[in-house]
């Protein structure tokens, strides 16, 4: 049977034969006293065969809607074939349309078809090859109402009892038997799919698409400048917050128009042109960045990098920790919003063609040039960890100096530059590695040392290397080695010297900054191990703010503590921006 409510429910009818046909079956003829039409968009007949939308002429109908003109207006349409205002066509919103044989068939309706790139979609069909996954209950796939040139397929899915929903899975499996075209761009897993009153799915409380959701079950973030800058185009360009660097670009969204504008920000940026063929096999930030790294470099470099672009307030300018990388920062950033810039302040050692600094006075000369190129005026917003605390400070200072105003000055379990520091150790340090990023074992850390200690320099530096791409491959960017790991430990051993410098100069100042220091310690950090640390700030400035965070010196830039860190430290902020 078939019929809409308006029209006194069922209309007409199809008797199934007994050897049914395989297809969607018709639904027949109409009922007496009534006109079953399927009419084009100019409200004209359609021929046997030809799509539009099916039309219901019945003195069996409603009056129409309550306290609803318009779709009153858009549901029943005076007669397109007679002059009689009492002769009303009912718009069912459905498409159909008539076989050879004068059987109607409905194909779905109009307001769930969806154009994809010129493409007709019924999202239906989609819905029928997901609910066939083992783990899938229910689905419901929809478009985002983005650009029209942009539209991309969202798909909700609740997973059965006791199951649990791979995304990866989910897209292979459709990929085997659905077009590339009819695979969702964004899958959103739900405890359940929200209903009407009558039961029925109710889209429009579908939660709003995660741009920010990453669509891989294994996120990788970006890990040097290059792959950084990449996963910026692509977030641009597939207007997607979130981009991992194993992300394939279909995946997330991508299509023709959109590689074409990808390859053109590309050249935009970095001056160099990858033939968009390349991205048919390399079609991954990582690969993108092998290519543009086989080419020569022509952008000229800058201690400066932009970790966020948008926003509208005055930007924070993140100081690097030892080391001189700013990718530490990653973590925070992304609990910070949307509202304002955000720049990083890379080690110029960072750069093997670039000198890097042995001193915290020249490092800060340096940087605050920079960051004036970007905000040429004050008051300015800084913050650094670790190391990048002292640098900060000395930062302040020097501003203050040329007369210009630092209106937060956030350092985040910076270093004890109160006390003296051991010499640097490799061996340790890469212990230290392997404790806090390939979270190594108490015994395999015993393990490891007794290794480390057999061995020479250069034979650490191979050794350390191959632990990591065999217990996190994805760790350390494709090209990264043992000379380039040796050439890292470099420029901690000048960081270092030069910290210990700084902090000879400073261990018997008084009011060395006027103005006040917002500290974030770590409460099993650098400060929880000093009785004395915080009180050794409180001699470096007029006013000290102390907010303690939860972890130790590393976990507190990453999760689940670093939402608290950037809680404290949004706060911090907005105060700074009254």
């Amino acid at each position: 049977f078939y019929g809409a409510t308006e029209t006194t429910m069922i209309k007409s009818f199809y008797q199934v034969p007994e050897d049914v046909p395989l297809g969607v079956l018709p639904v027949g003829w109409p009922l007496p006293q009534t006109q079953i039409l399927v009419l084009n968009q100019t409200n004209n007949l359609c021929g046997i065969g030809e799509i539009g939308e099916i039309v219901i002429r019945t003195p069996f109908r409603t009056l129409g809607y309550i306290n609803s003109s318009i779709e009153q207006q858009q549901r029943f349409i005076s007669s397109p074939f007679s002059n009689d205002p009492q002769d009303l066509y009912y718009c069912t919103g459905d498409r159909g349309y008539y076989r050879s044989d004068g059987a109607l068939e409905v194909l779905g309706r109009l307001d769930d078809q969806i154009k994809i790139r010129g493409i007709r979609v019924q999202p239906g069909e989609i819905e029928i090859v997901l609910n066939q996954h083992s783990t899938v209950a229910e689905s419901v796939v929809i478009a985002t109402e983005e650009s029209l040139e942009n539209k991309r397929l969202v798909a909700y899915v609740v997973a059965k009892p006791h199951q649990t929903i791979s995304i990866n899975d989910l897209r292979y499996f459709l990929k085997k038997i659905l077009p590339d075209y009819l695979i969702p761009s964004v899958f959103m897993v739900l405890d359940a799919l929200p209903l009407n009153p009558n039961g029925k799915v109710n889209r429009r409380a579908l939660p709003a698409v995660e741009t920010s959701l990453n669509q891989s079950d294994s996120f990788v973030p970006p890990r040097d400048r290059l792959e950084l800058e990449l996963t910026q185009i692509w977030s641009e360009v597939l207007n997607v917050n979130s981009v991992g660097v194993l992300d394939n670009f279909f995946e997330l969204g991508g299509h023709s128009l959109l590689a074409i504008s990808l390859m053109t920000r590309i050249q935009q940026r970095f001056g160099k042109s990858l033939p968009l063929k390349t991205l048919g096999q390399e079609a991954t930030v990582e690969q993108q960045a092998i290519l543009l790294r086989q080419q020569t470099e022509t952008k000229p470099w800058s201690p400066l990098v932009t970790m966020q672009k948008q926003g509208t307030k005055r930007p924070l300018f993140l100081i690097h920790p030892s080391g001189g990388g700013v990718f530490g920062y990653l973590e925070l950033i992304k609990h910070l919003g949307k509202e304002r810039p955000i720049y990083g302040l890379e080690a110029s050692g960072q750069d093997r063609t670039q000198q890097a600094h042995s001193q915290i006075e020249e490092m800060a000369d340096h940087y605050i040039q920079a960051i004036r190129s970007i905000q040429p005026e004050a008051p300015y917003l800084l913050a650094g960890w670790s190391m990048g605390g002292a640098i900060a400070l000395e930062m302040a200072q020097q501003l203050q100096t040329q007369g210009q105003q630092v209106s937060l000055l956030a350092l985040i379990d910076a270093s004890d530059i109160f006390t003296d520091r051991l010499p640097l150790d490799q061996t340790n340090l890469l212990l230290a590695l392997c404790q806090s990023r390939l979270h190594f074992s108490q015994e395999q850390l015993s393990q490891v040392e007794a290794k480390l200690r057999q061995m020479d320099s250069h034979q650490q530096f191979v050794y350390a290397i191959e632990q990591t791409k065999q217990h996190n491959p994805h760790l350390i960017p494709p090209g990264f080695g043992s000379e380039e790991l040796n050439h890292l430990f470099q420029v901690l051993k000048l960081h270092d010297y030069a910290l210990k410098n700084y902090s000879s100069q400073l261990r018997n100042a008084k009011k060395y900054y006027a103005g006040k220091i917002t500290l974030f310690p770590a409460k099993e950090g650098l400060a929880s191990k000093s009785d004395n640390l915080i009180k050794n700030w409180q001699t470096l400035a007029d006013e000290l703010e102390i907010h303690w965070i939860a972890g130790n010196h590393l976990t507190i830039v990453q999760e689940p503590q670093v939402q608290e860190l950037a809680a404290r430290l949004q706060i911090c902020l907005e105060e700074a921006q009254a």
